[in-house]
Formats: structure tokens, sequence, C-alpha cells
């Protein structure tokens, strides 16, 4: 048991992608659990979506469903799933978000277009938004209003995520901008392989904006319900998609440019706002 949360801690520390996964400000007796949430997730991601898997992802995605399956019926034996079977007993993690997250990657492999944005947010759900539910659950928290104030900050995150990577992620075959909305401003899927050259994309991103910042505007009353350490997780995690959505608004030229990972400038104005801010700022 020792060996199966070091192995996932050890996933956690070397592939955090930007994100704070298990810090200091989280208790350093549900951190272990964190990390094993964060492992079980990190690899099937790892799995969907990077190059070197290719040709293999559904049969992987199909093994890690199975393992789960024999994790909650007490026959572990990968390391990621020994600790989980812990994690789900100690802190009452309900196997149907870790199934929901799964079937989410799976979605990932088959759809590469979302024709509304109901379709659009109905993936958050299961993705974005089921991996803050199991935050809020892992620490403890069962309340069915948190739980919809999360789902809008990890909403907000998802799509600035997806602003961010319009021309990554159409090079790899997904258009995440809706079709209504590409259809209601005019522009053409082939317009977002070089969309600095179109006008049109200028106006559409903008919208697309502004309707993101309604999902972090919806969800800050969470950071403002709790204090102490995990009032300051909220706000750090809000203000980082927040402040990332800003720059997207002030500098178009970022929605053209491949993602990078945070500056320290970027770090130390994260921080500043997350400890500064007890009510949300414009």
């Amino acid at each position: 048991m020792e060996r199966s949360f070091r192995f996932c801690q050890d996933v956690a520390r070397r592939d955090t992608h930007n994100f704070p996964v298990a810090t200091w400000l989280m208790p350093s007796s549900v951190r272990p659990y964190a990390a094993c949430l964060y492992a079980f997730a990190r690899l099937a991601d790892n799995w969907a979506d990077e190059p070197r898997y290719a040709g293999q992802r559904r049969a992987l995605l199909d093994e890690w469903s199975a393992a789960l399956d024999d994790c909650c019926a007490g026959r572990a034996t990968h390391p990621v799933f020994i600790a989980l079977q812990r994690t789900i007993a100690v802190r009452d993690i309900p196997p149907a978000y870790l199934r929901t997250l799964l079937d989410a990657l799976r979605q990932d492999l088959s759809v590469t277009r979302y024709a509304t944005r109901n379709d659009l947010l109905d993936y958050c759900r299961r993705s974005a938004n089921t991996a803050g539910r199991l935050v809020l659950t892992l620490l403890g928290h069962r309340d069915e209003e948190e739980y919809l104030l999360s789902d809008a900050i990890c909403t907000g995150h998802a799509l600035v995520n997806f602003w961010q990577e319009v021309v990554e992620d159409r090079a790899n075959g997904r258009i995440y901008i809706p079709q209504e909305d590409l259809a209601r401003f005019e522009c053409d899927p082939t317009n977002l392989e070089a969309p600095s050259t179109h006008e049109n994309f200028a106006r559409l991103m903008a919208d697309e904006i502004a309707w993101t910042r309604e999902f972090f505007r919806a969800g800050w009353p969470l950071c403002e319900r709790f204090r102490g350490r995990l009032g300051l997780e909220l706000r750090l995690i809000w203000w980082s998609g927040y402040l990332a959505l800003r720059r997207l608004e002030a500098d178009r030229a970022l929605l053209l440019a491949r993602p990078s990972s945070l500056t320290a400038a970027d770090k130390v104005s994260i921080l500043w706002h997350t400890v500064t801010s007890h009510r949300l700022l414009e």
C-alpha cells in the first residue's frame, strides 16, 4: 500500500500540467489521496491524448476501465488501483465519478466536433466538472449548491483551455468551438488553420471569451464561502483560470500561439490575487 501511494505521488510530481495537485494548501492527511485520484486521471488522459499511444488508445482506456471494476470489487493489482481502493473506502469517493471521467476520455477518441454550446457543456460536465466534484468530495464536501458552483469554475477552466489551443486542436483534427458559433460569425472551420487572416475570427473569440467569463463569475461565490486552506486553494484555482482568460482578451495573439507553461510573472500574479482578494474584483 505504501509503495502504491508513493507511485501515485511520483506521477503527480512529475506531470502536473500547470495545475496545483496535492499542494501544501491541502491538509497533509488528504494529499496522498489527492495524488492517487490525479494519477488515475493523468495516466488515462495521457493514453487518450499523447501521440505515442496512437492506435492503442481505446484498448488502454478499456483496460483501465476494467481495472477500475476490479478495484471496486476488491481485486486491485496495479499500484494506482491498490491506492485507489483505499482512497474510495477512506474518503467515500463515488466510483461513478471515476467511470464518468473515463467515458469523457473515450468521447475524445471519436467526437471531434460539437454542434452546439450545450453539447460542449455536456462534455465539460463529464470531464472538468466531474474532476472538480471529486476534489470537493475528497475534502468532505457534498453539498449540491457547492457542487454547482464548482461546476461553473471548472467549466470556465475547460473553456479557457479550449480557446488557448484552437490552432493546436485544429492541427490534431479537433474543433471545440461550437459549430453554431462558427456559423453565426461566418467562420469556416478551415479558417482555424490560419485564423489571423480572418477578421470574423476575432469577433468570434471575443464572444467566446465573454461567454466564458460568465462561468467564472457564477462560480466565484464558492471562493467566498470558505476560509483557511480550502479558501486559498479555491481562489488559487479560480484566479489561475480567470487571469488566463484576461490575458487572452488583452492579447489576441495568444490565441494563435502554442500553449506554454506558466511564467514566473504569471505565478506571482496568480498568487498575489489569491492572497489579497476576498471578493470578486474587476
